[in-house]
């Protein structure tokens, strides 16, 4: 060997164990995989919608949501679609059972003792709740891709397998 070809090869093994030795130090994956992993499986929005605890469903919606914003650019844009339909599902799940709460002003300008304005039910009507659900339906029919996309990436990156 020439002098050229060594000193390529020693600096291909210098970096070789230099990347050997990071990945030594961790396990390799990006840190979103840690966040993703807790919030990928949906657990706990299953639990909250199965015990019809929606605060907490809509709690975990919107962590869906925050983790999307902050993923990896090459699936931000998919996972931010599929947590606006996980969102959306929560929504149209409250609206359905008629949780949806509103407060109101007292309509009585006398003084009165300060007390809380009361909180009143809004209800949707059943023909929007249909059309709602209807479209969410289409939208998840399409958004098959996106899953794929991310699981995909999961299972790449993260070593993810998601069902």
């Amino acid at each position: 060997m020439t002098s050229t070809p060594r000193r390529v090869l020693a600096a291909i093994l210098v970096v070789l164990a230099f990347v050997a030795g990071l990945a030594a130090c961790g396990d390799g994956r990006p840190d979103f995989c840690d966040e993703f992993a807790k919030v990928a499986d949906l657990k706990a929005l299953r639990v909250a919608l199965d015990g019809s605890d929606l605060p907490r469903a809509r709690r975990e919606a919107s962590a869906l949501e925050e983790l999307a914003a902050s993923a990896p650019d090459d699936i931000r844009a998919d996972l931010e679609k599929l947590a606006e339909a996980v969102s959306d599902i929560v929504k149209l799940v409250s609206d359905d059972r008629g949780t949806a709460t509103t407060t109101t002003a007292p309509t009585s300008t006398a003084p009165t003792t300060p007390t809380r304005p009361p909180a009143t039910t809004t209800t949707v009507a059943p023909a929007e709740l249909e059309r709602r659900r209807e479209e969410l339906n289409s939208r998840l029919a399409d958004l098959s891709q996106q899953s794929a996309t991310v699981g995909a990436w999961a299972s790449r990156t993260c070593g993810l397998e998601l069902a």
